[in-house]
């Protein structure tokens, strides 16, 4: 125990010296992080896994020597875990930052670091800046510091952070030079008065004055002091408190009314001559090539300094110098961001310091920039686009002409690639271009249009035709407009839209097959009911995705993501995004600035009275209520009335078309989110909040809006913020939308929450009005679901109206597992079977069962393929194993992948591993040990013990990440608490090991092998078997090992007919049967077990119980070796290495020995002392190496190498 405080203080003090290093200076305006990647990302895992890991171990062993320690430590590595989340927030991590802010909290600090951290995850952006200055501080840079702390101390908005600055600005500060001088001369000096702040080390803070007559006149300053008799201490300068600041006030004001002005020039410096020295120093940094200091020198002249003669414009040029000269040369596309960045440093800039020369330095940059990217690529050339763009917006005159010019060639060249496969993406391009040629070009674009693409690119067709487009195809946009105004006239086809009804879609389809829009919604219709490839190629009768509407192209995300295409729905959602979200938002602030100006200038003339109409609304009017209520209302007619907004209004309104696309692919992130794990599944709640707060204004009060963004708060561990969304909603008093949220709740694992809002709909308080039948009904079907015992969810169940045939029939399933339960299977299948004709896939995946059980292969495949087909997970996981072990079939393992990929993909986590597994393997799919690694990672951490149980298998191999036996048996360990009993024999497997830094427990190991055998663990039973033959912790007894090896055997355990196999050829516990031996290890080599490969090779090369064949040994023992068995390695070594059957190759057969014995095999490291002894590979012979491995293949049990080490000889 004591061990974990010494491990979490070491690695504690080494991380907070890694973090005041150079390297991690947390200033978002560096543009090196990507160079600190893995240093940063390794930080980070230091902290979680050797400080956070521990931390509760610590505490315990701290509490034993000091009560009050474990709560400084916590606040202590609270802020330390903060101050590394300010880092990664520098660094442009924020996914990471907001976990890292989120577990900070969760350390436990003391009340008022928590306030702070609270206020830090708020504000993270101030928090950065009090960080910086910290850093600084530690370094001793305290200019640089006190200079980045005032700063933040205007931008911030949370009380705490405020204090916090204030704080460090107060702070003692180190002793510059000498202790200043004390003395009085007739009365009159300087000397120290008063005392505050005492300390138990006997220090205080005590005034250096100037005296006249003993009398203090004016303060000077402050010191910590201690006190020796007739001399003083002087141990850091101190902040002046507040009384001597006003005394200060007071004395000078007296002087000024006293002598004027003139006579108190020596009490002040200058403004401009202080804000001149300030500049010149911001300057000398430059120089000398210290770029950071250097900018946060300038940056504090512009914000100190600003208003002082020319020096904000001066500082402001500087700035811009050092941030674009910081930017590394050749900048190409997939940086272009940091580029960016440092317009928008400029963007930040006060008014009074941008313009003229900051402008040019930047606009130039940005023009270099663009030149370095190119454009050979779209990538390329929408990158440099966003650069020119950028600086044409700073410069004027001819630069910015020659700047439009540039912009407008690449929007071309852009159209140009566009064109064919994305006609109205390159339509936009054109337009934005703006010159006539553009407009000609796009003049084609415009006559290919349908009515229901002309919706989606509306805006750029008007300022196609105010450019005077070509009569013809202006006569076709006519046209289409007077299709689409008799479409949204037509009350039949409104009526199939609103309701969605499939058989007036399909109606409405055949009458109107261009209109894409009543399209999308019958493929929408096919899509939920299981018909996803019919909807599908529905759409692609529109032809590419880039040739549909906007609602053909959400139906075929929808589609993609309900096939579980995922990534192909992604890609299709956010490439509509990213084309046409930026135009969105910039129309959104053009009209939110235009609209907030005239507000302004409305407000302006109320105030003086020059408003006639709504002068004469007020007249007579005292109520300051109504008043209010008055202006309200005459304000937004004003606003509406506006023909000067009416453009900007309209050219908005053109764009909100995007948002629902938005808010699909902001949804679509978060299921993936919900799938993905680590770092992915932080980028994708990332994205998906960004999404949807680039859309927040428009969505407001969209119910799937505010659902979706509360999943996402709560998910990133932003609990108050996911809270708001969803109470609000709560609040509404809608008991549908109630349930929605009661639904979101149980996603995400907070059931009690969910459990409290459904029994509240039920119950009929959400709303205190009457509850209809469907919503009562899906109240308790949720609370069904949640029920933690059979007979709660058959209450529930019970409690739902009868009437409806889908409750009936789930209460016959509940019922079934009730008789499955009783032993009474006839029975249960019964009920099973009349569930599953009533639709209850749950129940069909039962009957299936029971048809496996009586081993009616051809019934469980039927009952499976049906339920399979309805997308039913669990069925196709089901399925899939049926197909890869052979049952009611040939083996078929890329039909079971298939399969296993499906149930993945909706939800099984079984199917998941199951398919990990073959990853693994590389059976039915190709092998990807990166793959495997993930299914299993993602089954494990979704609460499926299986995964976890895989991992360890992974670990334990080294397949897909580097071999550690102990993460192995920590899997293993997690697994078995988890109740999974072959996660409970691989931990006991590592005990009786006692290897990789885990300890050897062979007594535990014995009880963890009998337990899962007794449960039918047959793996358990193998391994059990294995002790008995050896007389390894229970008793020698080789008859009973037999019958454990053949009881796993025919239960289907695979290691146990291994074992069964070596015994039968040995005569060990029965007769002898060499051929029925080398049988099993044939027969469990095929179904990829890696040590039956091993022990059939050795059958082949030997022809024992098999024909000799080394060709095929060689093959045996390399898939062995491949699949992770070191004896097969070991032994495929030693067959290269003699050349018996095969071509001789040395050198691969010492590779085989050094993987082998470093991966724990006693007779590979025996072979490679061998190969030193006689010299390894023609070199000389190294006989001390051959001796040390001859010692570790003893000590690992291999017998002959303890001989060979006492005879061999040393140098």
């Amino acid at each position: 125990m004591a061990d974990a405080l010494d491990d979490v203080m070491q690695a504690f003090e080494a991380i907070g010296r890694e973090l005041d290093k150079p390297d991690f200076e947390p200033d978002a305006g560096r543009n090196d992080w990507d160079e600190h990647a893995d240093a940063l990302t390794e930080l980070r895992r230091r902290l979680e896994d050797e400080v956070l890991a521990h931390l509760d171990e610590a505490m315990k062993v701290l509490a034993t020597e000091n009560p009050a320690a474990p709560g400084n430590l916590r606040t202590s590595i609270a802020y330390l875990t903060a101050e590394l989340a300010a880092v990664h927030h520098a660094a442009g991590r924020k996914s990471a930052a907001d976990v890292l802010f989120a577990r900070a909290l969760r350390v436990g600090p003391d009340d008022g670091a928590r306030e702070e951290l609270e206020a830090a995850a708020r504000e993270p952006d101030v928090f950065l800046k009090l960080t910086h200055a910290r850093w600084h501080h530690r370094a001793s840079d305290f200019a640089a510091g006190d200079a980045i702390l005032r700063a933040a101390k205007r931008a911030a908005g949370e009380p705490a952070l405020e204090r916090a600055i204030r704080k460090s600005l107060d702070g003692p500060r180190p002793m510059g030079g000498s202790a200043p001088a004390l003395f009085r001369i007739n009365g009159f000096g300087f000397g120290l008065y008063g005392e505050r702040d005492r300390r138990p080390d006997g220090s205080y803070i005590a005034t250096y004055a100037l005296s006249a007559l003993w009398v203090p006149v004016l303060a000077i300053g402050a010191y910590r002091v201690v006190s020796q008799g007739n001399r003083y201490g002087f141990l850091a300068k101190e902040r002046l408190s507040t009384f001597a600041k006003g005394w200060n006030f007071a004395v000078l004001g007296a002087i000024v009314l006293a002598i004027g002005w003139g006579a108190i020039g020596s009490y002040l410096d200058s403004p401009s001559r202080r804000a001149g020295i300030a500049l010149e120093e911001a300057r000398a940094f430059e120089d000398a090539g210290e770029a950071e200091r250097a900018a946060v020198a300038y940056q504090h002249v512009i914000d100190v300094w600003g208003s002082t003669g020319g020096n904000a414009t001066a500082a402001a040029a500087g700035l811009m110098r050092v941030l674009t000269t910081r930017v590394e040369a050749p900048l190409t596309a997939s940086r272009v961001d940091e580029a960016i960045r440092v317009a928008r440093r400029y963007e930040g800039l006060p008014d009074y310091a941008r313009g003229g020369e900051p402008a040019t330095v930047l606009s130039t940059a940005l023009g270099e920039w663009a030149d370095q990217i190119g454009d050979e690529d779209d990538a390329s050339r929408m990158a440099a686009l966003r650069l020119v763009d950028l600086g044409a917006e700073l410069t004027t005159g001819s630069e910015a002409g020659a700047l439009r010019a540039r912009s407008a060639a690449l929007h071309v060249a852009i159209a140009e690639s566009l064109r064919e496969e994305w006609p109205s993406e390159a339509l936009r391009h054109f337009v934005q271009a703006g010159t006539p040629e553009a407009m000609e070009a796009a003049t084609p674009l415009v006559a290919s249009l349908g009515p229901s693409t002309l919706a989606d690119v509306d805006a750029d067709v008007r300022a196609w035709e105010r450019a005077a487009g070509e009569p013809a195809a202006r006569h076709h946009v006519a046209q289409l407009r007077t299709t689409l105004e008799t479409w949204e006239a037509d009350a039949q086809r409104t009526l199939a839209l609103e309701t969605g009804d499939a058989e007036l879609l399909a109606s409405l389809h055949e009458q109107q097959p261009e209109d894409q829009e009543a399209g999308a919604a019958l493929a929408d219709a096919k899509r939920a009911t299981g018909e996803v490839d019919e909807a599908i190629a529905l759409l692609e009768t529109y032809g590419t995705p880039g040739r549909m509407s906007s609602y053909a192209q959400r139906s075929l995300a929808s589609c993609y993501a309900d096939g579980g295409r995922l990534p192909e729905a992604d890609a299709l959602l956010t490439r509509l995004v990213d084309a046409r979200l930026p135009a969105f938002q910039e129309a959104q602030q053009a009209f939110d600035a235009a609209t907030q100006s005239r507000v302004e200038s409305l407000v302006a003339r109320a105030r003086a009275g020059n408003a006639p109409s709504l002068n004469t609304r007020l007249e007579g009017v005292y109520d300051e209520a109504r008043t209010q209520e008055i202006f309200d209302v005459w304000l937004r007619e004003q606003i509406q009335a506006d023909a000067s907004l009416a453009e900007i209004r309209d050219a908005y309104g053109a764009q909100t078309t995007i948002v629902p696309t938005v808010l699909a692919l902001g949804t679509l992130k978060l299921r993936r989110a919900h799938d993905a794990t680590g770092d992915e599944r932080q980028a994708f709640l990332a994205d998906a909040e960004r999404l949807f707060l680039a859309i927040r204004q428009e969505a407001a009060g969209v119910p799937a809006y505010h659902l979706s963004l509360g999943q996402v708060y709560h998910r990133l561990g932003r609990t108050e913020e996911g809270e708001a969304e969803l109470r609000g909603l709560l609040e509404s008093g809608d008991p549908e939308m109630s349930l929605q949220v009661a639904g979101v709740y149980r996603e995400l694992g907070l059931i009690e929450r969910a459990r409290a809002v459904a029994t509240d709909v039920y119950d009929n308080r959400a709303s205190g009005g009457e509850l209809s039948e469907q919503l009562r009904l899906g109240a308790a079907q949720m609370m069904a679901l949640m029920a933690t015992t059979l007979d709660d969810r058959e209450m529930w169940l019970g409690r739902a109206p009868q009437d409806n045939p889908a409750i009936r029939n789930e209460l016959l399933g509940v019922r079934a597992e009730r008789a499955l339960r009783e032993r009474n299977p006839a029975e249960a299948s019964q009920l099973y079977q009349r569930a599953c004709a009533g639709d209850v896939m749950v129940a069909c995946t039962s009957v299936g069962r029971l048809a496996e059980d009586r081993e009616d292969w051809a019934e469980a495949r039927r009952v499976y393929t049906a339920s399979c087909q309805a997308n039913d997970a669990v069925a196709c996981t089901s399925l899939g194993l049926l197909f890869e072990l052979g049952r009611g079939g040939a083996e078929e393992p890329a039909r079971a992948a298939q399969l296993f990929d499906r149930g993945c993909t909706h939800g099984d986590l079984v199917g998941c591993v199951n398919l990990a597994v073959l990853a693994e393997d590389g059976r039915g799919v190709a092998r990807d040990l990166p793959r495997a690694l993930e299914l299993s990672r993602r089954a494990c951490e979704g609460g499926e013990m299986l995964g976890c149980n895989n991992l360890g298998l992974l670990h334990e191999r080294g397949h897909g990440v580097p071999r550690n036996l102990a993460n192995a048996a920590r899997e293993f360990r997690r697994a078995c608490e988890g109740d999974l009993q072959v996660g409970c024999v691989n931990l006991g497997v590592r005990l009786l090991e006692g290897r990789g830094g885990v300890d050897r427990d062979v007594a535990r190991a014995v009880t963890l092998f009998q337990t899962a055998c007794e449960a039918d663990e047959l793996y358990g039973c193998t391994r059990l078997g294995l002790l008995h033959r050896d007389g390894s912790g229970v008793r020698l007894d080789e008859r009973r090992a037999r019958q454990l090896f053949t009881r796993a055997c025919d239960g289907g355990d695979l290691r146990g007919c291994n074992s069964l196999g070596h015994a039968m050829q040995n005569g060990l516990g029965g007769p002898t049967d060499v051929d029925g031996g080398a049988r099993l290890f044939e027969t469990a080599c095929q179904r990829v077990l890696a040590e039956a490969c091993t022990s059939y090779g050795v059958a082949l090369l030997t022809g024992h119980g098999a024909p000799r064949h080394p060709g095929r040994a060689r093959e045996t023992f390399q898939r062995a070796c491949e699949r992770g068995d070191l004896l097969g390695c070991n032994n495929l070594g030693s067959l290269l290495e003699t050349g018996r059957g095969v071509r001789r190759d040395p050198y691969e057969a010492v590779r085989l020995y050094q993987l082998a014995c470093e991966g724990g095999e006693a007779r590979a490291c025996f072979n490679l002392g061998r190969a030193h002894e006689r010299g390894l590979l023609g070199a000389a012979p190294n006989l001390a190496a051959a001796q040390g491995l001859y010692r570790r293949a003893c000590e690992m049990g291999y017998t002959s190498a303890c001989s060979r080490e006492a005879a061999a000889p040393t140098e």
